[in-house]
């Protein structure tokens, strides 16, 4: 975990811009793929500055004790999920395929993470899962249900 400094301020934002940019669906499922295999990396070692509990468990608190990142490093990550990710979201919900499943999931996972990140959620993308929730929607699935239930259960 010593170089999460360079994934928070390049390859996280790098990934995230090829994503938004390219044409191919492959690729921009791929680099989904790895920010939230890199999400689900550093998020329990960072500190969220607000605490929560989702379904009865702290978050960011298991058996094991895990070494913390710096609290810049959490400022860093808000920053990026705040300014970048989240309000472009909603840009890759339309897309066919894998690709929408990876964004709820890569959203469900920030949301878990900071549960007050659900304030920078854009009505348009709040209204989009709720969209989803449909028995014919092939985006009904447990990601959806967990960006609905955190965002609406972050206090």
């Amino acid at each position: 975990m010593q170089h999460h400094n360079v994934a928070i301020g390049h390859m996280l934002p790098a990934l995230f811009t090829l994503t938004l940019h390219t044409n191919d669906g492959n690729t921009r499922c791929l680099c989904l793929k790895i920010l939230n295999d890199v999400l689900a990396l550093l998020l329990p070692h960072m500190t969220a500055p607000a605490t929560s509990t989702i379904q009865g468990t702290a978050v960011g608190v298991d058996d094991v004790q895990r070494e913390q990142l710096p609290l810049k490093a959490s400022h860093a990550m808000t920053e990026l999920l705040e300014g970048t990710i989240i309000p472009k979201a909603i840009l890759l919900l339309d897309e066919e395929g894998p690709g929408p499943a990876y964004v709820l999931k890569l959203l469900g996972a920030a949301l878990l993470w900071r549960p007050e990140l659900a304030y920078t959620m854009v009505a348009d993308l709040l209204q989009r899962c709720v969209d989803f929730f449909n028995l014919t929607s092939p985006n009904n699935n447990k990601h959806n249900l967990r960006v609905l239930y955190r965002s609406e259960n972050h206090e």
